[in-house]
């Protein structure tokens, strides 16, 4: 992704692209102010979400000026935060299967796909998706 202007006189830059960490530089004196781990970016620039994936996850929100992070949501196992709505209001979350669940599926050919999609405002779950089949959110 380019980089691009933010708040607070800030330029973001993303160095592994689109859903890599985010690297904050003051544009002023040119120096680093802060770095955010691999995240979404909503497409009006004022969002940025990341989830910490391990036996649960936890889907955070940072604030674009200052870095800071708050807690927005604890989903019950791992998801992988998948994308963002353009304004930032709907996250969309894909559960990560386990390894023997693909090995089934692949053996099986029979795929499954679940979704979660999290109001960014209240940190609630607004939708939950299963689909069989192996998608992608675009």
């Amino acid at each position: 992704m380019a980089p691009t202007a933010g708040a607070a006189g800030l330029f973001f830059v993303r160095p592994q692209g689109d859903t890599g960490s985010l690297i904050a530089y003051d544009m002023e004196s040119a120096t680093m102010r802060f770095s955010l781990p691999a995240g979404e970016l909503s497409a009006d620039g004022q969002h940025y979400l990341a989830a910490q994936v391990g036996s649960d996850t936890q889907l955070s929100t940072y604030d674009l000026a200052t870095g800071a992070s708050a807690p927005l949501a604890h989903l019950a196992g791992p998801w992988q935060l998948s994308s963002i709505s353009a304004t930032g209001r709907w996250a969309a979350l894909t559960r990560r299967p386990t390894d023997s669940e693909r090995r089934d599926w692949a053996a099986n050919g029979a795929w499954q796909t679940d979704w979660q999609v999290v109001e960014t405002q209240t940190g609630q779950t607004g939708h939950q998706i299963a689909l069989p089949g192996n998608f992608a959110v675009a």
